[in-house]
């Protein structure tokens, strides 16, 4: 049976301090279809907040995580379970730095 994650990948975005850019993970517009054994679990993997710039998703965000190192990926077990929404709470800290040291 055939489920849903959504694909990751990175963009440059510009910081205001003169011409500098930094890379940050995004979303592609359409989910990606993963394809799984009948029987078996949804497995879908993201970008953790200890993702850096040479991370890349396991079979674009199809089933479990590859890298074990703690933060690097993020795990789920639902149908799109890996959007924006659950990085939401390490994107608005991170604004709030960038905001204040620049």
């Amino acid at each position: 049976s055939d489920s849903a994650c959504k694909q990751w990948y990175q963009r440059r975005v510009a910081i205001t301090a003169g011409n500098a850019e930094k890379k940050v993970f995004a979303i592609q517009k359409d989910p990606i279809t993963c394809h799984r054994l009948n029987g078996t679990d949804v497995h879908c993997n993201k970008p953790g907040v200890n993702a850096t710039e040479t991370y890349t998703s396991n079979d674009k965000g199809c089933g479990p995580c590859t890298n074990t190192t703690a933060g690097v990926c993020v795990a789920c077990d639902e149908t799109r379970c890996n959007s924006a929404v659950t990085v939401t709470a390490f994107l608005l800290p991170l604004a709030a730095l960038l905001y204040t040291l620049f």
